[in-house]
């Protein structure tokens, strides 16, 4: 077991305040009685993760058991699954049970943002399954899947963790979306350096992604570049923070639509079945969130995503994880009904990679910070600073510390940053190299030149040209822009954050 898995089980243990009493720990995870279900977390290193430095999370509560299949509870949960926030309702013909479940990727650079989250989702999660079970029970033929602790037997009141959403979530929730007006607007920044097409508003988001993995979407960009083929099917994504939840009030709704169309019964099914794998980190992307009937089809038959982040657990940068998330979603369930069972064959990393742009940096900026070793800070939002804006960020609240001082005494230098940096711990400090990469883009994709020579460049007529000379034509005529990215790396070879070069 890595050491981040130990830590990610530790952190959420206690940000939960569980009572021993009613747990039961194990080396990979532990089981714990909030009431009447038992609510399960558990680690691994995925499959698909060489390095060991990844765990995966997963967390689920037992909902009902003896469900008759029969009753078509793939229907039934659907319609539950529409309203969820970051869970699904997924049901096991095989062993006759309903669970709802989430899970995430954790490592050390994002350590407390997911345990933030996780800690708020599984106590979603728990509260949601007690309060939906006899109802999900009851509708399915089955019964609550209630249990009781092997050694002190059968809790007699309820964990008062479970009036958590109750006391903090929906309180929060009556107050305007926090996602509303600059946080949301301003992601238009963020879509364009993405190479993603979409728009933006003071109240919500819409932008179209690939419905394929990235190889074949590559490839297909190509023949629109080559006028020999269309480009690739899209699916839409949608952030609406004008939407409020039944259960926990405003927030973000994070909506993905595909393009693919069933009948109903075949898109409840196939929704529990991606449910399901998702939840076996088969996806290779967080499940926060549930496949369900699109909520904006009449006719229910479309398959959609659908993920509600509430007002509470806002921060930067989770709405831009939320369109890279989808965006990755939409290619593996793209390779997924297709009818392939492996993995995504991709080393297109860049493609999915979840960068962390600070916006732009001038080229005079980046020619002067190219090639050196220094240090830039990760804040608990997730944000990554460079020293300078560590110092613009922390100056007024250093200088708060210092008022009623003589003028001489509150004078703050770099040397007081540094010190207050090191001593409160308020920041992770991350030594990087600092270099600048060269990219491609034709406005939808970005390119690294091995990306197009080895994805692109083959499927393209090129007229018997080499790839230097195909490269340079796809420039002179405007097809590809040549851009610059500074690029911050870890020592272990990590790109920890990347900005845009501007001239």
């Amino acid at each position: 077991m890595t050491e981040v898995g130990i830590a990610i089980l530790d952190s959420i243990y206690q940000k939960m305040m569980i009572d021993e009493q009613w747990s039961i720990r194990r080396p990979d995870g532990f089981t714990w009685w909030g009431y009447r279900l038992a609510q399960h977390v558990e680690i691994d290193t995925p499959d698909w993760d060489d390095s060991g430095d990844i765990c995966a999370v997963r967390i689920w509560t037992d909902v009902a058991k003896d469900v008759a299949a029969t009753s078509d509870p793939a229907r039934i949960i659907g319609a539950f699954n529409m309203h969820q926030t970051l869970s699904a309702y997924v049901w096991d013909q095989w062993e006759g049970t309903i669970t709802e479940r989430c899970t995430a990727f954790v490592h050390k650079d994002n350590f407390d943002q997911v345990a933030n989250l996780l800690a708020t989702a599984a106590v979603l999660q728990n509260s949601s399954a007690h309060t939906r079970a006899h109802t999900i029970a009851e509708m399915c033929g089955g019964a609550p899947d209630s249990t009781d602790h092997p050694s002190s037997g059968r809790r007699p009141e309820m964990d008062d963790l479970l009036n958590v959403p109750e006391r903090l979530v929906v309180p929060e929730g009556r107050k305007p979306s926090r996602f509303a007006g600059p946080p949301i607007k301003m992601l238009l920044d963020f879509l364009t350096y993405q190479g993603i097409p979409g728009r933006t508003s003071e109240t919500e988001l819409n932008c179209t992604v690939p419905f394929a993995d990235p190889q074949t979407a590559m490839a297909m960009m190509a023949a629109v570049m080559d006028s020999s083929g269309e480009g690739p099917p899209m699916s839409h994504v949608q952030i609406l923070t004008d939407v409020a939840h039944p259960g926990v009030g405003n927030g973000a709704l994070v909506l993905m639509s595909i393009p693919v169309s069933e009948a109903p019964e075949k898109v409840n099914e196939i929704a529990n079945n991606l449910n399901t794998l998702e939840s076996e980190w088969d996806s290779r992307v967080p499940l926060l969130g549930a496949w369900c009937p699109d909520p904006t089809s009449t006719d229910q038959t479309r398959l959609a995503f659908c993920s509600f982040i509430p007002n509470l657990i806002a921060r930067d940068g989770v709405l831009e994880d939320q369109v890279l998330y989808q965006r990755n979603r939409s290619a593996y369930v793209s390779h997924r009904l297709s009818g392939e069972t492996g993995p995504m064959a991709s080393d297109s990393t860049e493609h999915h990679a979840s960068l962390a742009p600070g916006s732009t940096v001038s080229r005079q900026a980046a020619n002067a910070e190219t090639g050196s070793f220094t240090f830039v800070y990760r804040t608990g939002d997730g944000r990554v600073l460079t020293f300078d804006e560590a110092f613009d960020e922390l100056t007024p609240e250093l200088a708060e510390g210092l008022k009623g001082l003589p003028p001489q005494e509150r004078v703050i230098d770099g040397g007081d940053v540094e010190e207050y940096i090191r001593e409160s711990g308020i920041y992770e400090s991350i030594e990087v190299e600092v270099r600048i990469v060269p990219r491609y883009t034709d406005g939808p994709t970005r390119w690294s030149a091995n990306q197009l020579r080895e994805h692109v460049f083959p499927a393209t007529g090129h007229d018997g040209l080499g790839f230097e000379d195909w490269l340079a034509t796809q420039v002179d005529h405007g097809r590809l822009t040549a851009i610059d990215v500074l690029q911050y790396v870890g020592d272990d070879g990590a790109v920890i954050a990347e900005r845009l070069i501007v001239d």
